[in-house]
């Protein structure tokens, strides 16, 4: 393959259709083949990421049961501080060309199941803001800097996404 990548173009094509399949799975921006899953605390998205690496989500049935017709272990780990903010940790899942729409489908259904909710900070929906210099006045304020206490990340429109089913934060 030389420069440029076009030797197998349908494997661009592919890991493609899986960002957009998970994005719209579980409402989240899905904007490359690493998806950020900000869940916040520290405690439930550690708990996701090892539910998911057991073979479920751990939703309300307990831990570590399975979903579907068989157990699906997925290795989908937690970034925490101080690599993000704190109440900012998220799950990063690195989609491939070797993953399945049936592997994105399993991981939807497990995290919905896991009852947990998923945040949507404001710089991942507009990457570009999150850089030094971000939009043209420099980030969110001028500074180039992210808001990142909760405070700010309410003043600048983070939501959470509650998936179906979800009753509490957390239900791990």
């Amino acid at each position: 393959m030389g420069k440029g990548g076009g030797g197998e173009p349908w494997r661009r094509r592919h890991v493609w259709s899986l960002v957009y399949r998970l994005g719209a799975g579980l409402g989240v921006p899905a904007l490359s083949p690493v998806v950020p899953l900000v869940v916040g605390g520290e405690g439930p998205t550690l708990q996701l990421s090892a539910a998911l690496l057991r073979g479920g989500g751990g939703g309300a049935e307990g831990g570590g049961g399975g979903f579907g017709t068989g157990r699906v272990c997925m290795h989908v780990p937690a970034i925490r501080p101080p690599t993000v903010p704190p109440g900012t940790c998220r799950l990063r899942v690195s989609l491939t060309a070797a993953h399945s729409a049936a592997d994105v489908d399993a991981l939807v259904a497990a995290v919905r199941g896991s009852g947990v909710s998923l945040l949507t900070l404001p710089h991942l929906l507009e990457p570009a803001a999150a850089l030094p210099g971000g939009y043209a006045r420099g980030g969110w304020d001028g500074t180039g800097e992210v808001p990142l206490t909760a405070a700010q990340l309410a003043a600048a429109g983070a939501t959470a996404v509650v998936l179906a089913g979800a009753t509490a934060r957390s239900r791990l």
